[in-house]
């Protein structure tokens, strides 16, 4: 069946995932709607090798009765160019709450993230206006006084929150901070409830995730006033409750166990051709070139299968030479049965339903030496900081970190490197023959100069392509434009040891955007 609208708005969606090679995006039906829908998320879900993480969550709460948007899997394709595969979600807007609230035309929904305040509670913005509006100061206000949970209650969903945090505990989440962003807030006419939303970091994933521990000493939040005012602790009733009710009813290896084996031999063929090719990612569907390398851009068919299953990932990334921060991503499985069977002995629950998957029982986890995979990224650049080296040695320091010193040169961050360093680097040297003979700049094609950017005179690496497929480069630390005059080139690579690579980088702290 083809569905056909006439008019909709499409946009760059997202966040931090703007980085990475395969971008997230918006639509929005102007008249009518898709799939019920008037609003509608693609999701890369760049940064979840397992790809199963955001679809395994709103499974969840579909389950627990949390009010959550819904996730599906679509193949997209642009003006017949094929994107690759994607999360297909809805997103809380006015049709959403209409349709499981039943209140047409809310203008009580709000939009959250720390950027919009500085509130230890919530900071968010009515979703209409993008302004923070006097009922939303009204609540905060109400929080703030409130002493006790009887307090909470008369105008907060106070159970609601409370399963949230449970929710949370139980997939290991540091992504939904009460006072942060990946929720939103919204007034039905009698009590402010959250809702959340975002869960691709979810189960393990990032930071350092450890399945054996308990509520308080995870969570982010236990010196937050509402935990406080709430008494959230590791014995605090209604948290146990719902994190016992949610163990049975759905956060268990029974259930979730055959729905990842399920999920994965669904998806398998799309994931496969999705990540190909592995090693040229820039050619993958949907992938276009970014200034900056990120090693979760390189995710593999095998990293799916891995990754989903008992695999757990170390991201080592490198801030310079020496200095490095490390994410993990726990295998899928192995934090579902993981955190089970942790919880299931710190509450003395009554776990037997599923008995094979305790400790002692008859399933068995590979060792996590067996099913460990470390990955590394490199900045490139100099000292491997993602920044040019400045050409001034003596050039002003503006500020020095655990990388060195760092100055200002065209507009870009730049690390100084005094003459007397050496460092031994891999050194490539390009020898470019033009078959035409322009003798300047000037009298060559210089389509850049349109766009307010000169020609490059010898630079030849592509750091950017236009829509237009226009390449650009850098040179003198401004962006250039690399000419279509064809060329013969002669790459030869040899190991030296030198003072410190100056080749400028496209990139910066506060730096400049792409031509």
């Amino acid at each position: 069946e083809t569905i056909t609208k006439d008019s909709i708005k499409f946009s760059i969606g997202g966040k931090y995932t703007q980085v990475f090679e395969k971008q997230q995006y918006n639509i929005k039906i102007n008249n009518g709607d898709l799939l019920g829908r008037q609003q509608l998320r693609l999701r890369s879900e760049v940064v979840d090798p397992s790809f199963l993480r955001s679809k395994l969550g709103y499974d969840l709460c579909n389950i627990f009765g949390l009010p959550s948007v819904q996730a599906s899997y679509a193949w997209v394709y642009i003006n017949d160019d094929n994107m690759g595969l994607y999360l297909l979600r809805d997103i809380y807007k006015t049709q959403w709450i209409e349709s499981n609230f039943g209140i047409a035309n809310t203008t009580t929904l709000y939009s959250c993230d720390s950027k919009y305040g500085d509130s230890y509670y919530f900071n968010c913005v009515n979703d209409d206006t993008e302004e923070v509006d006097d009922n939303f100061r009204d609540f905060i206000k109400k929080l703030e006084k409130s002493k006790n949970t009887t307090d909470l209650s008369k105008f907060f969903d106070v159970d609601l929150y409370i399963k949230w945090q449970a929710f949370k505990y139980l997939t290991g989440s540091w992504d939904h901070v009460t006072n942060m962003h990946n929720q939103y807030v919204f007034y039905n006419g009698k009590k402010w409830m959250n809702l959340l939303y975002d869960f691709d970091s979810d189960f393990g994933a990032y930071k350092s995730p450890n399945s054996a521990q308990s509520f308080a000493s995870e969570s982010l939040e236990m010196e937050f006033p509402l935990y406080k005012t709430l008494g959230l602790s590791n014995n605090h009733q209604t948290l146990v409750a719902y994190i016992k009710s949610m163990v049975f009813n759905g956060f268990n290896p029974v259930k979730l166990i055959p729905r990842i084996d399920e999920l994965m031999e669904y998806l398998y063929p799309y994931v496969l051709e999705d990540r190909t090719p592995e090693k040229e990612t820039t050619k993958r569907p949907g992938h276009i070139v970014r200034p900056e390398f990120k090693i979760e851009n390189g995710f593999t068919i095998d990293d799916h299968l891995k990754n989903a299953e008992f695999h757990n990932y170390f991201l080592k990334k490198f801030e310079n030479d020496k200095n490095y921060t490390v994410d993990e991503i726990y295998g899928l499985k192995r934090w579902i049965i993981e955190r089970f069977r942790y919880v299931c002995s710190k509450y003395s629950m009554d776990c037997s339903f599923a008995k094979e998957y305790l400790e002692g029982g008859s399933y068995k986890l590979p060792s996590k030496d067996s099913t460990k995979v470390e990955m590394e990224q490199h900045l490139g650049g100099c000292k491997n900081s993602g920044y040019p080296c400045c050409l001034d040695s003596n050039a002003y320091v503006y500020l020095t970190d655990n990388t060195g010193d760092w100055s200002v040169e065209g507009n870009f961050w730049c690390l100084i490197v005094k003459d007397n360093e050496k460092t031994t680097t891999t050194t490539t040297t390009t020898t470019t023959t033009k078959n035409a003979n322009p003798t300047s700049p000037a009298e060559d094609d210089c389509w850049s100069l349109e766009r307010g950017y000169p020609c490059c005179v010898s630079a030849t690496t592509v750091y950017y392509t236009s829509s237009n497929g226009k390449t650009w480069s850098v040179e003198n630390g401004d962006w250039c434009g690399i000419r279509d005059t064809p060329t013969q080139t002669t790459t030869t690579t040899t190991t030296t040891t030198a003072a410190a690579t100056k080749k400028p980088r496209p990139a910066g702290p506060g730096g400049r955007r792409n031509p």
